[in-house]
């Protein structure tokens, strides 16, 4: 056995806990996935091919990972050999990189139907050969009809390499809508809101509009958390006073809890957004800086007048003197980087 086919075997997948059917939201992708599951007679009824090439991408947060491994424990259940890894695990050996690329394709030969997520896939832009591996076994299952499914996942389409993109569906997942926020709390939060109506999960999915789910699920997190404090302090840690509050449906987060909580994991995003657009802001600055402080001091120029030997060099003898412009002084550099600087300032930014 070769060092990359017994290298694949750590990553095979089984018992994977969770199926589509598991996950809050998504409704659109689940339909598609479960499509593109092989069923031999109906995908020739509908001239589908049993090979599906899918690139999940979004901003973080939006439930790539999760969708690509719930789709994972769907197949499990539908006789395909499962295969979960992150992409850097390819690049670990460099000098295996490129054997262990190629080996998802014999790995798919050899089982035939089989399914592959290869997560944090933005990264195979760092090595290109091994990308260019990739593309080609994936283009060759394609190719050859097999009943295989292949997925990838990124931020961005664009962090992968071209290869990889044209050989992929792109599949965009965006931020749940209030549909699925609401099916969301009422699967996390139902028990803990006010059977009276005053503050249910339809408000929960109103005050969040914009939240990803990994947002969502910090708050979750955070206010049952908080609840559990809270009923317990009150009740003076009685175990069992909690317990019986609970069964009576008496625990429930009140609205100006919940939003201080959601308007926190808000905070948080915001501030780590600004402090991004800050330290780029910040790099464009010392980029303008270094650019000024690597030029040369300038030499005269000249306007016109000036005369050439035969084999192209200048004749500095034929110059004239008063068509030569003198260069700027260092003074005026310093005023004209400090206006490019004052240019760049964020307070002097509009926005």
């Amino acid at each position: 056995m070769g060092n990359a086919e017994q290298w694949i075997q750590d990553f095979y997948q089984e018992n994977c806990g969770c199926s589509l059917e598991d996950i809050c939201g998504q409704h659109f992708w689940k339909k598609v996935l479960r499509g593109c599951i092989y069923r031999e007679g109906l995908d020739e009824l509908f001239e589908t091919s049993p090979f599906w090439g899918l690139l999940f991408c979004g901003e973080a947060g939006t439930g790539k990972s999760t969708l690509g491994k719930a789709f994972l424990g769907e197949l499990e259940g539908n006789g395909y050999k499962l295969i979960y890894l992150r992409a850097d695990e390819i690049l670990k050996d460099k000098a295996e990189a490129i054997p262990r690329a190629g080996q998802f394709q014999k790995e798919c030969i050899k089982w035939e139907k089989t399914a592959i997520f290869l997560d944090n896939a933005g990264i195979l832009g760092e090595d290109i050969p091994v990308a260019e591996q990739l593309a080609e076994g994936i283009d060759s299952l394609r190719r050859y009809n097999l009943p295989v499914i292949w997925m990838m996942e990124a931020e961005k389409a664009e962090d992968l390499p071209e290869c990889l993109r044209e050989q992929l569906y792109l599949c965009r997942i965006e931020v749940p809508d209030q549909k699925e926020r609401l099916e969301y709390f009422q699967a996390m939060m139902g028990r803990l809101t006010d059977k009276s109506g005053s503050f249910n999960c339809s408000h929960m999915a109103e005050l969040t509009e914009g939240y990803n789910f990994e947002q969502l699920n910090r708050i979750t997190a955070f206010s049952k958390a908080f609840l559990k404090q809270k009923i317990l302090e009150k009740c003076e840690f009685n175990w069992e006073e909690v317990r019986q509050m609970s069964e009576e449906g008496k625990i429930c987060i009140k609205r100006e809890q919940f939003c201080e909580i959601a308007g926190k994991i808000c905070r948080e995003t915001k501030e780590a957004q600004e402090e991004l657009s800050q330290d780029l802001l910040k790099q464009m600055i010392s980029n303008t800086g270094a650019l000024y402080l690597q030029q040369e001091r300038p030499v005269p120029y000249i306007v016109s007048g000036e005369k050439t030997t035969a084999d192209g060099v200048m004749d500095r003898e034929s110059i004239t003197p008063e068509k030569q412009i003198e260069p700027q002084s260092t003074a005026d550099i310093s005023v004209s980087l400090d206006d490019e600087l004052d240019m760049l300032d964020p307070s002097n930014l509009e926005i």
